[in-house]
């Protein structure tokens, strides 16, 4: 045929032979043409991404050859996002979104690829902070607040715990303020660090009871106090009360009528509880000055006559 159709899968150089009969004597003359088959530019994109936080992540396409591009979230770029060579990812948490790029070079020959962007965020809670009195336990958890994911926790080693490391939650028993520093891992390779300080109260060994004077003579009195480290403030409740002016307040007057053991019992606005004693030691003077003292002249019934 004189214009036949030609489907090369690559470059290739057609001859064509055209003949004229006249008579005895044929004519021919053969010509050709090169068909060139380009292929479209070489593309190379990121693999694809998982991100396990809320920032974006920049996607970049790079071609063989200066080239048109054209991002788009679906395959047929009916929505296209951008016609640079870059693209902002931003999938929301839970997500994998496909991001389609079409590149253009100069003789109109097109490459089109995509890469997928999940993210998987690890999203837990913990508190902040807890308080607890000296020798009590209190139990830690951190609370997975995504359905479905699958967790790795990893707590970090400290001798006041005394539960697995490896669960959601531990149980310590601190015997001072301690932080404590909790690793969770989700099936897809995102981690995230997080920090819970647990508050001992040591109110049970701050507080101190005194006495002003400890020594006193039979029916004298002596100035109680409860007083400890740094500031101790609450309820207060003395025992023995019989030879207390007030048994629940912080610093009472004792006037016992031999030595006594005076125990004192502080519950602060904590609920935390300390005691501390004290001891009132009462001496009984001897029958003699400057003790007893013995008039040499007296008016019995007051009229100035002995």
């Amino acid at each position: 045929a004189a214009n036949p159709l030609a489907f090369p899968e690559q470059t290739t150089t057609y001859f064509a032979e055209v003949s004229q009969a006249s008579g005895s004597d044929t004519c021919r003359i053969t010509k050709s043409v090169t068909v060139v088959v380009r292929t479209g530019p070489e593309l190379a994109l990121p693999g694809d991404v998982v991100i396990c936080d809320e920032s974006d992540t920049l996607l970049i396409a790079k071609t063989s050859v200066p080239s048109q591009y054209l991002w788009s979230l679906d395959a047929g770029f009916s929505q296209p996002l951008s016609s640079d060579s870059f693209v902002l990812a931003s999938p929301q948490s839970g997500q994998s979104v496909i991001y389609y790029v079409k590149v253009t070079d100069g003789f109109g020959c097109e490459t089109t690829d995509s890469v997928s962007v999940s993210r998987f965020d690890v999203d837990i809670v913990v508190p902040d902070s807890l308080l607890i009195c000296l020798g009590d336990t209190v139990f830690i958890e951190a609370i997975n607040l995504i359905g479905g994911d699958t967790l790795v926790y990893s707590w970090g080693f400290d001798e006041s715990v005394i539960s697995q490391l490896d669960s959601s939650g531990i149980l310590v028993a601190p015997l001072a303020t301690t932080s404590y520093i909790v690793t969770v891992a989700n099936q897809y390779g995102c981690v995230i660090l997080d920090t819970v300080t647990v508050i001992v109260d040591e109110l049970s060994q701050n507080v101190l009871a005194t006495a002003e004077p400890e020594v006193i003579i039979v029916g004298e009195s002596s100035q109680l106090n409860a007083e400890g480290l740094g500031s101790v403030s609450g309820d207060y409740l003395w025992d023995p009360v019989g030879s207390l002016d007030f048994p629940d307040i912080q610093n009472p007057v004792a006037t016992p009528d031999s030595t006594t053991v005076y125990m004192v019992s502080v519950i602060n606005e904590n609920g935390c509880s300390g005691q501390a004693s004290v001891t009132v030691v009462v001496e009984f003077p001897p029958c003699e000055d400057p003790y007893v003292f013995l008039p040499n002249a007296f008016t019995p019934n007051g009229d100035g006559i002995n």
